[in-house]
């Protein structure tokens, strides 16, 4: 490599849909200062794990999780085989896309995750995931849900990745969704993304048909809260130096990063949605976590005015 090529590669921003400031200051010297041998904060490549959320974090969340709307589609797909469904006034306030008298707990969610993801063949579940995520669209913005990845989110995995951290998904969301919708999408692989899960059950192969894995109609992890460092913990085995997250359900794993690591060593990065111009602007369910990453110093990255861009190759409004 010539003098000049050399310049031009040292130079290269790897995070240019980032605005210049403190926030972004923090992150590339962080990574500079954690990958130089030298550094008293070196970490071995081995060490570099990094966990991200990803409903708010890598990509958005409103007008509910987009999760919900595979299941509305589901919903809908399963009403014309099974009337009971129809019968059902709460079901039937969904299917008619009426949510003003809406009430819905945590426990009818994932019971409505249950019915829907459920009673079929893992193969059957991620070839539904497939097309939905190939044809299924935002009714706000008219993208398709998996366009609306937050491209600063983007190149800031791509940018670790680089650097020899290996890079995780941890997610409130349903494991095996997240994998059929986004793994490629992120480029992080489906064994490097965590969720929640239901039960399996095998099915031994018969003269008419093979073996296969059965979704059964029970929900096994709830990856939410302390659940996240749990599963960390049993699917990594490591303690992350890196967490990025959004929301309350995110608090512990990032307490945790920050908790069992040196000073210096770790960096605990929050989404902050305060953008109503180019994405949404909201604190519901975030309260907490804002108040001890300001208490702790944690990285607090403003929406507004951290992300040049929000999409990728657009500055549009909803």
């Amino acid at each position: 490599m010539s003098i000049a090529e050399n310049r031009n590669a040292t130079t290269v921003d790897p995070l240019p849909s980032w605005n210049q400031g403190i926030v972004k200051a923090r992150i590339l010297n962080f990574v500079k200062n954690v990958t130089n041998s030298e550094n008293a904060n070196y970490i071995t490549p081995e060490d570099r794990i990094a966990v991200f959320d990803n409903d708010g974090t890598l990509w958005a969340e409103k007008p509910t999780y987009f999760q919900g709307f595979f299941v509305l589609d589901r919903l809908e797909e399963l009403s014309k085989s099974n009337p009971e469904i129809s019968r059902n006034p709460q079901l039937q306030q969904l299917l008619n896309k009426n949510f003003t008298n809406l009430q819905l707990s945590k426990k009818d969610i994932m019971s409505l995750v249950l019915l829907t993801h459920s009673n079929i063949t893992q193969h059957e579940f991620n070839k539904m995931v497939q097309k939905w995520a190939e044809t299924a669209h935002h009714p706000q913005t008219l993208k398709r849900f998996v366009q609306m990845v937050y491209q600063p989110m983007n190149e800031l995995i791509d940018f670790l990745k680089h650097n020899d951290f290996k890079t995780f998904i941890v997610s409130g969301g349903g494991i095996d969704f997240v994998r059929e919708a986004l793994s490629n999408v992120y480029g992080i692989p489906p064994d490097q993304i965590i969720g929640s899960s239901i039960k399996f059950r095998y099915i031994n192969g018969t003269d008419i048909g093979n073996s296969t894995i059965i979704r059964e109609p029970e929900l096994t992890s709830f990856n939410e809260k302390e659940v996240k460092l749990e599963n960390i913990q049993l699917h990594i085995g490591k303690v992350p130096v890196f967490a990025a997250g959004n929301a309350d359900g995110d608090l512990e794993m990032l307490k945790y990063t920050a908790d069992n690591n040196s000073l210096g060593k770790s960096l605990e990065i929050l989404v902050h949605h305060d953008d109503g111009v180019r994405e949404y602007s909201y604190d519901t369910n975030s309260e907490n976590v804002l108040i001890e990453a300001q208490r702790r110093n944690w990285t607090i990255v403003s929406m507004k005015d951290d992300f040049r861009i929000i999409y990728s190759n657009t500055n549009s409004t909803i």
